[in-house]
């Protein structure tokens, strides 16, 4: 899918994030409302189990069509319901939906956009929240000579503040978000466990496998595990190369579509790479090959697009 998108013209890859951000929130609108419904009534859905580390921990998930809901609660494994859409979990939903929002340029009066900040909030996922407030900061800094990049920081803080002070902290937000900014249980930074840590370690004490990385079958060797999602599991299964492949990858399509808030916006997605290493993931970087091309036109994203869409007619 990535040499498709880089094989046509820029206006195209602007028109198909359009297209795509428009059919996406139509499905997150309909999986939120089914969301919101599946608290008030009983619906049809079907139960399965997620993995064999989720089996263990007696996780299961049921899949509402709509929406999947992973009864992390029940499970002792987390203290609300948080709303995870098609996805496995709502870290997936809440990363890639702020890629997109990031991507779109937070332009508020489209409607798919408020569809995404809702979505994200909804997921209460601190690395999306993280994510949103990197992107807003990286888009106002960019634009208009900066202008507005203090009263953004100004807000942030505010909203930081207000949360961690509220009845002392203890709210959602301070809860929720906070507090797995600050820590990750039973994990070594970059959500890596202990035991993909140690082979991380060895790696580079002892030079084996450093180059190309260990075998594929290694998270299959430690399926009963939750071995994490971090940039360090990435390393160790495909070492040096394969890792500066891929974030050369990232430089190259940035390289081709140079501009202040395009740069900003790649080292956003190179910062969330340690904390979830899904870059090679068609979700993450299809936002990012189309959102480029977008960064660099002073139009907006109404006016490429009608542009476009007026030449595909003709």
């Amino acid at each position: 899918m990535a040499v498709v998108l880089l094989n046509v013209k820029s206006e195209i890859r602007v028109f198909l994030l359009q297209k795509l951000s428009s059919w996406y929130a139509i499905l997150l609108v309909i999986a939120i409302i089914a969301w919101l419904l599946h608290f008030v009534i009983p619906l049809p859905h079907t139960s399965s189990v997620g993995d064999a580390w989720w089996d263990a921990s007696g996780i299961r998930v049921d899949n509402y069509f709509f929406f999947k809901e992973a009864d992390f609660v029940e499970a002792g494994a987390d203290t609300m319901h948080r709303f995870q859409g098609m996805f496995k979990e709502p870290g997936h939903l809440g990363t890639i939906t702020a890629f997109l929002l990031i991507c779109n340029r937070f332009e508020f009066h489209r409607m798919e956009n408020l569809v995404f900040l809702i979505t994200i909030l909804l997921s209460v996922s601190a690395a999306a929240y993280v994510l949103l407030v990197l992107g807003y900061l990286s888009l106002k800094f960019s634009e208009q000579g900066g202008k507005h990049f203090i009263p953004a920081i100004l807000l942030v803080v505010v909203v930081i503040l207000f949360f961690l002070s509220y009845n002392g902290g203890e709210n959602l937000v301070g809860n929720m978000i906070f507090s797995k900014v600050t820590r990750e249980e039973g994990a070594v930074g970059g959500r890596v466990s202990l035991a993909i840590y140690a082979l991380f370690e060895n790696m580079w004490a002892t030079g084996n496998d450093l180059l190309l990385g260990k075998s594929q079958n290694l998270l299959i060797e430690m399926e009963d595990e939750n071995v994490g999602a971090g940039g360090i599991v990435y390393f160790v299964l495909h070492g040096i190369l394969g890792t500066g492949i891929l974030l050369l990858a990232y430089f190259w399509v940035y390289k081709n579509c140079k501009s202040r808030y395009g740069f900003w916006v790649f080292i956003i997605y190179i910062i969330s790479f340690w904390q979830r290493s899904y870059l090679d993931w068609d979700a993450f970087y299809m936002p990012y090959i189309m959102g480029l091309p977008y960064f660099m036109g002073s139009v907006s994203h109404g006016q490429q697009v009608k542009k476009l869409s007026i030449q595909l007619r003709k």
